[in-house]
């Protein structure tokens, strides 16, 4: 398959367009048994030059429109930099003060206690909360038992009339 064989859209392969075209006027019933291929083959080689010619020269040109955009973006970067040093008042750095470490005291044993429990009543309201989000499976077993017998009396009454 080709694209529109228009010569003003592929000058380059203008040459094999009217070959083909001229091809397919002398042969109009023998191109349909191949006595035009060569003349295709040739276009179809043609055309895939000149897609590899324009795809290259597009790289080129997006390779270069990139690189002098990631430029700018890198004098900016350097601009606002320069910007914020000159801004900021020039102080010496402080070294970090060094504070004493506090020795952690061990726990006494009433507070261990009831740190654990306290994780056990938590773990006991988030063990209930989930209950109540969830109904239990007997309960949403029944409400479809409920739902069918009404669409079972519904049906037959429906039916009976």
């Amino acid at each position: 398959m080709h694209p529109p064989l228009i010569i003003d859209k592929h000058p380059i392969c203008a040459e094999f367009i009217e070959a083909l075209t001229r091809c397919h006027k002398e042969h109009s019933v023998a191109k349909w048994w191949g006595a035009c291929n060569d003349p295709k083959f040739e276009l179809t080689k043609c055309l895939d030059r000149e897609k590899k010619e324009l795809r290259a020269a597009r790289q080129e040109k997006a390779k270069a429109e990139f690189r002098e955009k990631q430029e700018r973006s890198r004098q900016e970067r350097e601009k606002r930099a320069q910007q914020e040093q000159q801004q900021q008042p020039q102080q010496p750095p402080t070294p970090p003060q060094q504070q004493p470490r506090q020795q952690e005291q061990p726990q006494s044993q009433q507070q261990q206690q009831q740190q654990q429990q306290q994780q056990r009543q938590q773990q006991q309201q988030q063990q209930q909360q989930a209950a109540q989000r969830q109904p239990p499976l007997q309960d949403a077993r029944m409400q479809l038992l409920e739902r069918a017998e009404a669409a079972t009396a519904c049906f037959a009454l429906f039916f009976n009339t």
